[in-house]
């Protein structure tokens, strides 16, 4: 995956949903942080703190955790173009108050 074109990996709004988006995708292919760590070459600590949004991504990390992941690219572009709580409402229906009539 090329992401020099998004530019953006390392505002807040983009690490956050990029690791709830990750958190989602490793658990569902029921891997470990530990594990994960160990494919991406960080410890267990920084998963997690990539997960909670916390971490800043260098563009090699987030490389490398979307090839360990099989993350879609068109995912990780989609999450760069909305607020949390869309991404919230559309992920597990939590309604955006944002967009509510």
């Amino acid at each position: 995956m090329n992401l020099d074109s998004l530019g953006y990996y390392d505002n807040k709004q983009f690490r956050r949903l990029f690791g709830i988006y990750a958190k989602e995708q490793r658990m569902a292919r029921g891997i470990s942080q530990r594990t994960l760590s160990e494919r991406v070459k960080v410890n267990p600590s920084a998963i997690a703190s990539i997960e909670n949004g916390t971490r800043k991504l260098r563009q090699e990390l987030l490389s490398a955790l979307v090839d360990a992941l099989s993350l879609e690219d068109s995912k990780i572009i989609d999450i760069s173009k909305v607020t949390e709580a869309q991404y919230l409402h559309e992920l597990y229906g939590i309604p955006d108050a944002e967009n509510a009539s």
